[in-house]
């Protein structure tokens, strides 16, 4: 009883977009499903199979500790594609997504006591300063509008 699902990358991606693909990979395989990985050319980027290749091969090393690679990369078309299932027994904590963001609901804060109104004190000073400035400034100014260092006309 397990369920297919689908993460699908290109070959150009970035780190960061494939960190957010493997983390998503990561919890489907950790909910018992297995996941289906695609990389998708288009147009010239098929003659770069290699490329694809190795992003798969990269994917199945990161998911080691949690998954099996249960069919090698494939071209199919213009696609390149690799299942993987999960591990019954895992061999270790996943790389993207940390345990303790699994299955714990966020923490509540049932602190009731109002101590924010002492934060507000120091606030109004730092307030206070800053309209401060600008007015020391302006004394500086001559009186007569004039700008220093230049001579006036009169």
């Amino acid at each position: 009883n397990w369920e297919l699902k689908e993460v699908k990358l290109r070959p150009k991606i970035e780190t960061h977009d494939y960190e957010t693909k493997a983390r998503m990979a990561e919890r489907l395989l950790l909910d018992g499903g297995k996941v289906k990985v695609t990389i998708m050319f288009r147009g010239r980027e098929i003659t770069y199979t290699s490329f694809g290749k190795r992003l798969l091969d990269r994917m199945a090393v990161d998911m080691t500790p949690i998954a099996t690679v249960e069919r090698d990369a494939k071209l199919e078309g213009k696609n390149m594609f690799m299942i993987l299932a999960p591990r019954l027994v895992p061999t270790g904590p996943p790389k993207f997504t940390q345990p303790h963001q699994l299955h714990e609901p966020p923490p509540v804060d049932t602190d009731d006591d109002d101590d924010d109104h002492d934060d507000h004190e120091h606030d109004d000073e730092a307030l206070h300063d800053v309209v401060e400035a600008p007015m020391a400034a302006e004394e500086n100014q001559p009186a007569n509008g004039a700008q220093q260092g230049v001579p006036s006309s009169a």
